[in-house]
Formats: structure tokens, C-alpha cells, sequence
């Protein structure tokens, strides 16, 4: 999920406007009253709780949930014809089975905002007094003696009592929504929604990334209804209502026999049209299910074309399953709801999609393939906590454009999705002295925060692929996720794992070095560019290139050590491409014997980069000084010196140390250039005395 933004669209969604997974967006459909109610609800949650409880949300509690077993009784809720105050209430139940992880743990603390308690056991024992919230948690006590190990057993029923739309949402039939085009909410429906910690709304639990733990979900509703969840479903009971003429019930039992993240934990309910399909993993022998849940007006109709925009679903998750690793879940489901606050939402086995991504006219793809992408990276494998949401939403976002290319075999195109990657996050200048990692909980889901951890994070991933090459990194990543499948991982896990698998090897750049300056540090290469055209005859000239890095500001490194990419143009036309390593503030490089050219800068697709400033000057051969290069010569056996005046002999170059003493360097003379074989030099300062003209570098091994 694109999570927890807000994006002021004050257009039509047909427009500008991308919709992406997650992004908080206004979109024609909530009027402005409608839209500042929620904005402001939300903003004053960011500003005060939340702050802190993100902030508590870093820390582990003592203990670990293995089970909730929920009940949610919504039979009434959607009955009824109203979502106002205590029309909006509903029962709930949790039972709860835990690990304690420290001796004489006197109490369990759980999340909890809005709810009233109540009967809360322990062990089968009632307490006599039933807890309440007090500061967002709840506290239950527990006997003495308690050792570290001992499974406790606590049972809650409770009253869901929040009044606003927050973790829970509530809207009803024939709502027209979107004035413009006459969108209307077409059935009762609810749904939670729990990114970042939004599960405290509607469910007693430990919500916060770190701890997973297995979910089965009991639904009740109105016989006409359907209620989906994650896992698979275990069973459905119908209960006829003992007043005739009355609705029946109808109960849901679904299970999810792998561990999920409170944020990942799903219940969806309206009268569905439920249609299937299947795909194929790997090394899977079995077909797994595809679930979809739209609405039957839905599913072919005039605007809204599920059936159509969700047709690419099979080959989604067939090709993400051999880029990854098979599809770790027993199901993959999707369901469609309106209004919605997100573009989508990565539940895991079950996606909560906005009903604008089935718009025959919306575009959709890369958002779907998003949310599937996110069940490997985030539902499967989690982060610790909230810190490193950019483990996920960089991965999700980065294979957006891995879907790109194997959807449209176009080398160009995946580097193109990156580059507009690469424009979103540097659209705002505010955050380029902000690293992805490490920034202050409560500004992590605004909006100006969004290009860090989604944009600028997917670029880690597209430079690794750079750096590591393609199979190098996809090897790395599949042992990964089969190495903490079901588990919880943070930045300082995934460094290291990167770092042993690749100990022996020797890389351009150092891994420390690769994740200090893009995950640690902030900002990006700003470069100033300084090119001579040395003109050798009529269709050749030799290209002289200065790089300087000229970027600033706290906590940006002064020197990014980074493949840059040099593009070389004749006009607009592209002509060439070399590849180079920058790792000095300023560096010279050097091509000869190169077709005519007019322009340089560096590639914008293949480096996270700025050209801030481009200078070209075309020389003669005679105007051109000489020039000694690479200098300083580091780790290098060769130095090259150019545009050497033809009569010069290889007798004629000289090479001396500090000490003035003649070494003996092996010289080959190449027309106009000269190539000296520095091997058996040591560390130090040099000088080349060229026909009387002095020339100094330093070897750096």
C-alpha cells in the first residue's frame, strides 16, 4: 500500500492524477465538507496520539500473540439505515492466545482506542472488575507466578463504539458519491482498514508490526451478504431468523493458518458477486485460488468493468512467483469497495481495492501489480517496525516497473517507469536533506514524506540491480524471503544478509558505502558537467568529460561512489552510452576515437541524479592541452596521457618520483595518446616530463 497519504486532487481522476496504491487522495467523488472532516480527524490523530504511539510502536512487549480468534457480530449494523452514532455500534469478540517472555509479568497491555470492554477472562477465569482504556491501551492483569514461556489464554468481549470512520468504515446503499458522474455507493457495505495502527479502532490486540500471529475470523451479517477475510474460508453457516418474514443470518468462518501482521488483518462485507480463478506457482503442484468481490453492477458494466481490469491478476502472480519465490499463501483475493480512502490495500490474501482501479478507463495495471507485489514484500516478510516501511513500498513500487517490462518486453519502458520514479521524488527539494531511513515516526505518513519512502525507495532497489546485476540480486532477494518467510526483518537484518551473500566479491562500490549514502544518508548526486570536444577529423574527436559533484546540506554525503551513466548526443539524437564509476568530487574521464558529438550529461534512468549544470566547448586537437588520466590513479596499472603532439616519441615521456628519481615505465605510443604501465608503482606523487612540459598524479593502490 501506498499508505497513509493525503493527496489534495482538486480534478477529475482523469486527469493528472495516478492512482496508486495507498496514496490518500481527494478525488471528485467526497465533497470538500466530506474530505476536511476526515482530513482533520486524521491530522489531529497524526499530531498528538499517534506521534506517540508510532513511537511506542518501535519497542517489543513482553509478550508474543500466537492466536486471535475474532468474532465481529455486524448482522445489525447492516440492517440498519443509518451509519450515525450508536447505529455505527457492534459486538466483537477476541480470543486470545499469548506467549509470555518474561518471568512475573504482572499484566498484558493491549492497543485499544474506542471500544468498551465488556468481560475480559484469563485462563477461564472472569476478572471481576472488567479493564477499560485508559491512554489508547488497555491493561489486564495476571496472576502471580507467571514464568517466561507460559501460554495465557485471555478472552475479551466487547462494544465497538467509535463514531468516526477510523479502522472501521461504514457507508450505505444509493449514496451518491461522486456528484459529477452520478457514482453512488451501490450496496451497503463495511471494511477496516488498519495501516499504520488503525487495528486499535475495532480490535483489543498488540498492534504493531513486529508481532505476527495466526487469525481466524468469524463474520456475521445479513443472509444476503457476503464477508470475506483472510486464510481460506472454513465454513458458512446460515441461521433463519426466528421472527418470520425477518433476514437470516449467515456466518463466516475464515482462517489464516500463517502469521500476519495486525496492519495486514482484513474484514470486508456487502452483497458480492463472488467470481473465481486460478494460477499456477512454480513449484506448486496444486492451482491456488483467485477470489474476486465486486459489486454485480460491477463486474461488466457501463463505467465500472472488473472483470476486465482485473483479467492481468493470474499472470501477476505467476510472474512475481518465479521472480521471487512461489506464492507463500493459500489464496489471493481481491475485493472492490467505495468510497475508499486508499488507492488500495495489501491485506494479505485478501487486497481491498478502490472501486475507481475497475474504471474501464483507469489506470490501473502497475497498482494491482503493486498490491501483489506486497505480498512477499511486507505480508510474507515484514518490517520490525515502521522505520523501515521502505523495505516494503520500495520493493512494491520498484515492481511496478519489473511488471512493466514483462508486460511489455521493453527495456525502455522499465527505465522510463524509473525515471518517473526518480521525478516524483525530486519534485520536493524540502526533503533532499532527509534519508529514507530514520526520519521521526509522525512524518513518515505525510505527504511530503511519500517520495522518500516509495519513490526514492524503489531506486534502492533499481540501483542494486545496477550494482549486483540481475541475477546476482534476485538470487539475493529469493533467499531473503525464504530465509525470514513469516517473519519480521529491519534495515540493520537486510544489510548484513546483503552483505555476507556478496563478502567474497569484489564490487564497484562497497555495500556499507551503497546503503550508507541512499538508505542513512540523504539526497542524491547533483553533478556539474564540463565537456571539450577535441575535433580529429571530420567524423571523430575525442570527449573530455569533468564530473563534479556540487550537492549540499546536513546529513548528505559530499561524495556519492556511484555507477554514472555518460550519454553522449548529437543534437537530441542519442549516440552512446558508457558506463563509469564516480567516486571523486571531481573526476575526469576521457573516450577517444568517438563519432561527433554536440552534448553530455549523465543518464537519468540508470542514477538517482541531478544534472544541475552542463558546459560544452569545442576545442581543436591544437588548442587542447595535455591531460594524464585517470588521476589520481587509484587501484589502476594504466595511465593515460592524451593529445600528444605527433612527433612525440615514447623516448620522450619521462616519469619521476618526488625524489627525482628516473623510473623505468613501459611506454606505448597510440598516435596521439600514450599508455604507461604504472603496476610496479607504489603510493605516492609522480611527474611526467613531456618534451619539456611538466605533468603530475598520484598512485593510489
Amino acid at each position: 500500500m501506498k499508505s497513509a497519504i493525503i493527496l489534495l486532487v482538486m480534478m477529475t481522476i482523469f486527469s493528472t492524477l495516478k492512482l496508486e496504491a495507498g496514496r490518500w487522495f481527494l478525488e471528485d467523488e467526497w465533497s470538500l465538507e466530506q474530505y476536511y472532516k476526515f482530513k482533520r480527524n486524521y491530522e489531529e490523530l497524526q499530531n498528538s496520539k499517534s506521534k506517540y504511539q508510532l513511537l511506542a510502536d518501535t519497542t517489543a512487549r513482553k509478550f508474543d500473540v500466537i492466536i486471535y480468534d475474532i468474532t465481529l457480530d455486524w448482522y445489525e449494523l447492516l440492517l440498519s439505515d443509518s451509519t450515525e452514532k450508536e447505529k455505527r455500534f457492534w459486538n466483537g469478540k477476541n480470543d486470545i492466545k499469548l506467549v509470555v517472555k518474561e518471568d512475573n509479568l504482572d499484566k498484558i497491555t493491549l492497543d485499544a482506542i474506542g471500544l468498551e470492554f465488556l468481560t475480559i477472562s484469563v485462563d477461564g477465569d472472569l476478572l471481576q472488575t472488567t479493564p477499560q482504556i485508559v491512554d489508547d491501551v488497555v491493561d489486564i492483569p495476571l496472576v502471580t507466578g507467571v514464568k517466561a514461556g507460559d501460554t495465557v489464554r485471555i478472552e475479551i468481549e466487547y462494544v465497538y463504539k467509535n463514531k468516526e470512520n477510523m479502522g472501521f468504515f461504514l457507508f450505505y446503499k444509493d449514496e451518491v458519491i461522486n456528484k459529477a458522474n452520478n457514482y453512488k455507493i451501490e450496496e451497503q457495505v463495511a471494511y477496516t482498514v488498519n495501516s499504520p495502527n488503525y487495528a486499535r479502532y475495532w480490535l483489543p490486540s498488540n498492534d504493531r508490526p513486529r508481532d505476527k500471529a495466526k487469525v481466524s475470523m468469524t463474520i456475521i451479517v445479513p443472509e444476503n451478504f457476503t464477508a470475506v477475510s483472510n486464510g481460506y474460508l472454513d465454513e458458512v453457516l446460515n441461521i433463519d431468523n426466528e421472527n418470520e418474514g425477518e433476514v437470516g443470518k449467515k456466518i463466516f468462518k475464515w482462517k489464516d493458518d500463517v502469521q500476519i501482521a495486525t496492519y495486514l488483518v482484513n474484514a470486508t462485507a456487502s452483497v458480492y458477486k463472488q467470481y473465481l480463478g486460478k494460477f499456477k506457482s512454480p513449484n506448486i503442484k496444486d492451482s491456488i485460488e483467485l477470489q474476486y468481490y465486486v459489486w454485480e453492477s460491477d463486474y461488466n458494466g457501463k463505467d465500472f468493468k472488473a472483470e476486465r481490469k482485473l483479467r492481468k491478476t493470474p499472470e501477476m502472480l505467476e510472474f512475481f512467483s518465479k521472480k521471487f519465490i512461489d506464492y507463500p499463501f493459500c489464496k489471493y483475493g481481491q475485493a472492490v469497495v467505495y468510497p475508499f480512502i486508499y488507492g488500495a490495500m495489501e491485506n494479505q490474501t485478501m487486497t481491498t481495492l478502490h472501486r475507481h482501479l475497475i474504471l474501464q478507463t483507469a489506470p490501473s495495471e502497475t497498482t494491482i501489480a503493486h498490491e501483489i507485489a506486497h505480498q512477499w514484500f511486507g505480508d510474507l516478510v515484514t518490517a520490525i517496525s515502521w522505520d523501515d516501511i521502505w523495505f516494503k513500498e520500495g520493493a512494491a513500487t520498484w515492481s511496478e516497473a519489473l511488471w512493466t517490462l514483462e508486460a511489455t518486453q521493453d527495456t525502455n519502458k522499465y527505465y522510463s517507469y524509473m525515471q518517473e520514479e526518480a521525478v516524483a521524488y525530486k519534485k520536493n527539494e524540502k526533503i533532499f536533506t532527509k534519508p529514507i531511513y530514520g526520519n521521526a515516526p509522525e512524518l513518515i505518513f505525510t505527504t511530503d514524506y511519500v517520495p522518500l519512502t516509495y519513490n526514492k525507495a524503489s531506486w534502492v532497489y533499481h540501483q542494486l540491480r545496477i550494482l549486483l546485476g540481475e541475477e546476482l540480486l534476485f538470487n539475493i532477494l529469493k533467499e531473503l524471503l525464504e530465509e525470514y518467510k513469516f517473519k519480521n526483518v529491519d534495515a540493520s537484518i537486510i544489510v548484513n544478509f546483503f552483505k555476507e551473500k556478496t563478502k567474497d566479491m569484489e564490487l564497484e562500490v562497497s555495500l556499507d558505502k551503497f546503503f550508507e549514502q541512499w538508505l542513512y544518508k540523504a539526497g542524491h548526486p547533483q553533478y556539474e558537467i564540463n565537456t571539450n570536444l577535441i575535433k580529429k577529423t571530420d567524423s571523430t574527436m575525442d570527449v573530455h568529460v569533468t564530473l563534479t559533484q556540487i550537492q549540499s546540506g546536513e546529513n548528505v554525503s559530499e561524495v556519492f561512489e556511484t555507477p554514472a551513466f555518460i550519454c553522449f548526443y548529437d543534437g537530441y539524437k542519442p549516440i552512446d552510452m558508457k558506463r563509469v564509476l564516480n567516486n571523486q568530487k571531481t573526476q575526469e574521464f576521457y573516450f577517444e576515437d568517438m563519432p561527433n558529438i554536440t552534448r553530455v550529461n549523465i543518464d537519468l534512468a540508470r542514477t538517482l541524479c541531478e544534472n544541475k549544470k552542463l558546459m560544452v566547448k569545442s576545442i581543436s586537437e591544437k588548442e587542447c592541452k595535455l591531460n594524464v588520466y585517470p588521476n589520481p590513479a587509484m587501484q589502476s596499472d594504466l595511465l593515460y596521457i592524451s593529445n600528444l603532439e605527433e612527433n612525440i616519441k615514447k623516448e620522450d615521456i619521462q616519469v619521476f618520483n618526488i625524489l627525482g628519481n628516473k623510473l623505468d615505465v613501459n611506454i606505448t605510443n597510440l598516435s596521439n595518446s600514450a599508455v604507461l604501465d604504472i603496476s610496479n608503482l607504489k603510493d605516492g606523487a609522480y611527474y611526467i616530463f613531456v618534451a619539456g612540459k611538466m605533468l603530475n598524479f598520484t598512485v593510489i593502490r
